[in-house]
């Protein structure tokens, strides 16, 4: 949790450790119980084991607006100028595991068009898609938003 939290909170952001640490002890108070021992115990667990559920306790204590990866607010932006749908497409490349193929297959895309598509976001986001570090940044920006 602490990698992912670090890496998280971006230099310069109005938020500190501290908030942070806040929302994640109340998740605490109330653990996130595995569906598997709780298939085990018998009994029915109300919490999903899931990164849902972590993103939600933290939505629900700390204004996550300021925590969103910059790229986001950048292709919204271009998105609303262009007409261009590349916060979509950047979110189904992400929750696809940046699978080219599959992601042109739910987009109706050639993979050629979808490779240009890519490109293209990384230069308007100004984000490299090859490192996993800010990949995971941006799938959390997504959930958080």
């Amino acid at each position: 949790m602490s990698i992912a939290v670090n890496s998280f909170l971006a230099p310069g952001s109005p938020y500190n450790a501290s908030l942070l640490n806040k929302a994640v002890s109340k998740r605490k108070e109330h653990p996130v119980s595995s569906s598997k021992a709780s298939q085990q115990n018998g009994n029915e667990s109300t919490q999903p084991a899931s990164l849902n559920a972590l993103v939600s306790a933290i939505k629900g204590a700390v204004d996550t607006s300021g925590m969103l990866h910059p790229a986001l607010k950048r292709l919204a932006d271009y998105d609303r100028e262009n007409q261009a749908d590349f916060l979509h497409t950047l979110q189904i490349y992400l929750d696809n595991d940046c699978n080219a193929q599959k992601c042109g297959r739910l987009l109706f895309l050639h993979r050629n068009s979808l490779v240009y598509r890519i490109r293209r976001i990384q230069e308007v986001g100004q984000c490299d898609l090859s490192d996993p570090e800010e990949r995971s940044f941006l799938r959390l920006s997504f959930l958080l938003k």
